[in-house]
């Protein structure tokens, strides 16, 4: 850091090589090197010497309006209040329009969300987007102090908005900017909001009603809207949460998520029918299911990276032909290439097993055993009497099935 001697030395040796001088040069103007110091000193103490509870000021960033410093006083409080008692903090808009005003706390890409890893925070800016509204960046980082390179590992780069009310600043979702001027169009349950320009495809989004309506009748689900964000792609998704950067982005071209507790579904380059997502609406009415089998139920009945499952299934098989893998603890198989994740497949053939031998009712048993990797071997044992030894079997059998 720019603070510390050594690098502090280095600066001014920089500085002098900029203007044709050197230290030595210096010597014969003691009152210029002074000048010099004290300027970077005030640069540094602005920068970094500034601090927050919860985030430290960057270099360069000003902060000397009132405006400014009632937003960077919210935003610190905001960060460290647990984010209990939004009312305080939001604005009404967005508690009016969300059962939990910040989106961020269940978007679906980092869980349990962004805010509960515990990472260092650097402000890297803050600035007018219009008379009303502001926009802050923020690093979230981690830095292992044992490094002597002081190397940081990226978290992610998330841009924050505030909106004036009255004397006061509050938060307002990035989402809810980045998609104002976007247009919407109602077809059934589904509220899709999508790009200007944007070829909506009525059939294809009628088709997905039609799945959604399905979902709520087999499940006995009360009916309820859902808002869906068509994206151009998985960064667009990102950047309309407020991401500059997330961790594993630009991994995926297609991507989607699901935030249970808001009923919004973003989908990333697959247009009006990813029905993988519109699967997780049950969800929050199975909260002893494992995961896995959630998961899984969703690539059986909505397709995984817009492919179904028997295409998983096949690529699952020719690669477990060529790489061993303990199969007897099939959720420690996680990896197999960009296009196929083995736990949908683990988890799809599980539940499509559960539907051949006894349907919805005994898919649903198996939703109730609980969620821990314990009760996820508890549930293959009572439900299907498989013991460790026999799931290698299992799943070889279940992915030959068509």
């Amino acid at each position: 850091m720019i603070a510390e001697p050594t690098a502090f030395r280095a600066l001014l040796q920089r500085r002098a090589t900029l203007v044709g001088l050197s230290i030595g040069h210096f010597k014969k103007n003691m009152r210029q090197l002074y000048v010099l110091v004290a300027v970077l000193f005030f640069i540094v103490r602005a920068g970094f010497g500034q601090s927050y509870q919860q985030f430290r000021l960057n270099a360069g960033v000003q902060a000397a309006t009132a405006d400014k410093q009632a937003i960077l006083a919210v935003w610190d409080r905001y960060l460290g209040s647990g984010f209990r008692h939004q009312s305080q903090y939001w604005a009404p808009a967005e508690l009016k329009r969300y059962p939990q005003a910040d989106l961020l706390l269940s978007e679906g890409y980092v869980h349990p969300n962004v805010f509960q890893y515990t990472t260092q925070k650097l402000l890297l800016s803050i600035e007018p987007l219009d008379s009303t509204h502001y926009q802050c960046r923020t690093l979230f980082y981690w830095q292992n102090p044992a490094d002597t390179l002081r190397q940081i590992t990226t978290f992610c780069i998330l841009n924050t908005q505030f909106e004036r009310a009255g004397p006061q600043w509050l938060l307002v979702n990035h989402l809810t900017s980045y998609t104002r001027a976007w247009p919407a169009r109602t077809v059934g349950r589904l509220v899709y909001r999508f790009p200007p320009g944007y070829r909506f495809n009525q059939e294809q989004a009628r088709q997905a009603d039609d799945f959604l309506t399905n979902l709520f009748r087999d499940f006995a689900i009360p009916p309820f809207p859902v808002t869906y964000y068509i994206a151009t792609d998985c960064a667009e998704v990102h950047r309309m949460k407020g991401f500059d950067y997330v961790v594993g982005m630009g991994g995926d071209t297609v991507c989607g998520f699901y935030d249970e507790v808001n009923h919004l579904v973003y989908a990333g380059g697959l247009s009006e029918g990813y029905l993988h997502e519109l699967v997780h609406v049950i969800n929050p009415y199975f909260p002893k299911a494992h995961p896995l089998l959630l998961t899984g139920y969703s690539a059986l009945r909505g397709g995984h990276f817009g492919q179904p499952l028997v295409y998983h299934k096949k690529r699952t098989l020719e690669y477990l032909a060529t790489h061993a893998v303990d199969l007897e603890n099939p959720l420690t198989f996680t990896t197999l290439d960009e296009k196929t994740n083995p736990q949908y497949v683990v988890g799809g053939i599980i539940c499509e097993a559960a539907l051949r031998a006894g349907g919805l009712p005994k898919l649903k048993k198996l939703f109730t055993y609980g969620t821990s990797d314990e009760d996820f071997y508890t549930a293959l044992r009572q439900e299907f009497g498989l013991n460790r030894e026999d799931i290698p079997a299992f799943i070889a059998q279940s992915l030959r099935a068509q």
